[in-house]
């Protein structure tokens, strides 16, 4: 089922999130360089995200067989002609976003009269935080308002 689907999605891109973050903190606690520890972390965040991305390929094409059982589309439509792969292909793109292990890149610059330092590390878990429309998603299984009647 769809839901099963979107709910697992979710939940992985939930886990993602916290993992990131926690490797984050670890990763600028540490002076921007990662450890053993924080590079564990990325391996599984790499890992969740293949199984995320997964997921996501498995909605759309639930999604198009859906369409297709409710005759809003004919049996002949593929994911392409129906316009679903571009939209499929911009999520599995922000979905992908992680930082690999051992990928410890960081620049800096001089602002008012200060020097930044930032890392891709922090960039990408900024950006990772956009996974969050997963949730959003699961509004139209579990409310009663945007259910059939």
């Amino acid at each position: 089922k769809l839901i099963f689907i979107d709910t697992l999605a979710a939940v992985l891109a939930g886990c993602i999130i916290m993992g990131c973050y926690v490797e984050n903190e670890n990763f600028y606690t540490n002076q921007n360089k990662s450890t053993d520890w924080g590079n564990s972390i990325r391996g599984v965040i790499m890992f969740l995200t293949c199984l995320l991305d997964a997921c996501i390929i498995v909605h759309y094409l639930k999604r198009l067989s859906i369409y297709k059982l409710k005759k809003e589309k004919s049996e002949e439509e593929t994911l392409r002609s129906t316009g679903l792969l571009k939209t499929m292909i911009a999520e599995l793109i922000l979905c992908s976003l992680v930082c690999p292990p051992k990928f410890d890149y960081t620049f800096s610059g001089r602002m008012l009269s200060g020097t930044y330092t930032y890392s891709w590390n922090a960039i990408i878990c900024v950006i990772g935080l956009c996974k969050f429309y997963l949730i959003i998603r699961l509004y139209g299984h579990y409310s009663r308002w945007t259910g059939e009647e």
